[in-house]
């Protein structure tokens, strides 16, 4: 407020001495005062509001300096370990830094392969199965070169209210052309159609239990809501105790069910505990099962996958083991039994999923399936073929029916008015013989007469002319 009053009081002043001296000056050193007041007044104010802005900027300045130097010190407690990923400061005597948490998420991520999130698709062939798809910028693309096979999952857009990613199949790079990547269904009879971004995997995901243990139940029914019941009802018990009517009713099975254990001793697990994941049943070795040659360059992976146990145990802590273990630990007093209500506490732990076997066993059943179906498909081409042949068989022979009907017909009117005929004639003979009866009646009767006619005249004869004697 103070700069516009003093500003006024320049200018009116100014004015006043003007025209004070309007006549003694003349006109035009008037307007030269005059316009040389008001540019001064001007320069005036815009110096002053420049003094404020720099003022406000030199504030803001120190204001910014001071976030930055708090970010950097925040920066420098994730660095080393002092704060935890949500922000909260850790209480740990001895936090993990960031370069330690970075060489432990190698060592867990460890043949894991590479991994190209958010592929956008562009266009898919629907004949075919390629996808056309463009790759993000941070991806690296030549880390998987063309004639790559890779594992193609199906990203919803928003995985949380749709639940988890829909494995598509796997695919070989076609093509790799600046941020575009061209995708070949190894097996194009089991195509799948995205509905959202891709993920590539170079090696099929391991299954876990942290990817689940720290769902909500509404996460966890969104992710596995399109999995048969006696499915899901595994994945809600993994982790969770359970008591011995439930172990009954569910029939679950044994090497599931583990115990749980309070360490009364340092312990360091000499191996890490395992559970397994796959059918025995089921085949591990692709060579064996006669898959493509493809196939047999692809790296094996284990068929058992770790539970998530660390290995190292303080005293006091709990954990669930197998039933063998369990009862080892108790045995050499390393661990105790926890108690339940008087029960010792059982957990139910889910096997975990063999997926790289998994998929190498169904795309070799897909194989079989469509050499299968190629063997139906050509004895149904067959069936139809000799179907066609017979149905023009019978329709030739229908025709040729249809023909001896129509002559049978001919030949029974033929027959009917040969028969007709007959009896004609037949009756024209009866009377034509009673005719010539009474012809031969008449004959005789007139043979006769000619006879008495003969005997009369000779007898005349003989009376009129004697013989001599």
């Amino acid at each position: 407020m103070i700069l516009p009053i003093v500003a006024g009081i320049v200018i009116l002043v100014g004015i006043a001495a003007i025209v004070m001296s309007r006549f003694n000056w003349r006109w035009h050193t008037i307007l030269i005062t005059t316009l040389l007041l008001f540019a001064n007044v001007t320069f005036f104010y815009l110096a002053a509001r420049t003094l404020q802005i720099q003022s406000a900027y030199r504030g803001e300045i120190n204001k910014y300096k001071k976030d930055i130097e708090a970010e950097e010190k925040t920066k420098k407690e994730y660095l080393e370990g002092a704060r935890d990923f949500s922000g909260q400061r850790t209480s740990d005597e001895r936090p993990e830094t960031l370069d330690e948490f970075r060489t432990a998420y190698k060592e867990i991520t460890h043949g894991r392969g590479r991994v190209i999130r958010g592929v956008s698709v562009r266009n898919t062939d629907a004949t075919t199965g390629d996808i056309s798809a463009s790759v993000p910028q941070n991806a690296d693309v030549i880390s998987l070169p063309k004639g790559t096979t890779v594992f193609v999952f199906d990203e919803p857009k928003n995985a949380a209210a749709q639940g988890a990613s829909r494995f598509l199949g796997e695919y070989r790079i076609a093509e790799v052309a600046e941020r575009g990547i061209n995708l070949t269904p190894l097996m194009p009879e089991s195509k799948g159609i995205p509905t959202g971004n891709l993920a590539l995997y170079e090696v099929p995901p391991h299954d876990n239990h942290e990817s689940f243990s720290d769902l909500t139940d509404t996460e966890l029914t969104n992710y596995i809501r399109g999995f048969p019941p006696e499915v899901q009802q595994m994945y809600r018990m993994d982790g969770k105790p359970v008591s011995e009517k439930q172990i009954k009713e569910l029939n679950l099975p044994a090497d599931q069910v583990w115990q749980e254990v309070k360490f009364l001793k340092q312990y360091a697990s000499p191996k890490p505990n395992k559970t397994a994941a796959a059918d025995p049943a089921q085949p591990a070795d692709p060579a064996a099962d006669g898959l493509a040659e493809d196939m047999l360059s692809e790296p094996s992976e284990t068929a058992n996958v770790e539970a998530s146990i660390p290995d190292h145990f303080a005293v006091g802590e709990t954990a669930p083991f197998d039933s063998k273990t369990a009862a080892e630990l108790i045995a050499n007093g390393t661990a105790e039994a926890v108690m339940d209500n008087g029960q010792p506490k059982k957990v139910f732990v889910r096997r975990l999923n063999d997926y790289p076997t998994a998929f190498r066993e169904l795309r070799r059943q897909l194989a079989e399936n469509q050499i299968k179906i190629s063997e139906v498909d050509a004895q149904i081409a067959a069936v139809i073929k000799t179907t066609k042949s017979v149905e023009s068989d019978i329709a030739a022979r229908e025709a040729t029916a249809k023909k001896l009907e129509a002559d049978k017909a001919g030949f029974n009117n033929d027959a009917n008015a040969a028969e007709a005929h007959a009896q004609a004639l037949e009756k024209q003979l009866k009377e034509t013989r009673t005719q010539i009866a009474s012809v031969q009646q008449q004959i005789r009767t007139a043979a006769a007469e000619i006879r008495q006619l003969e005997l009369t005249a000779a007898d005349r004869i003989n009376r009129q002319f004697p013989v001599p004697k």
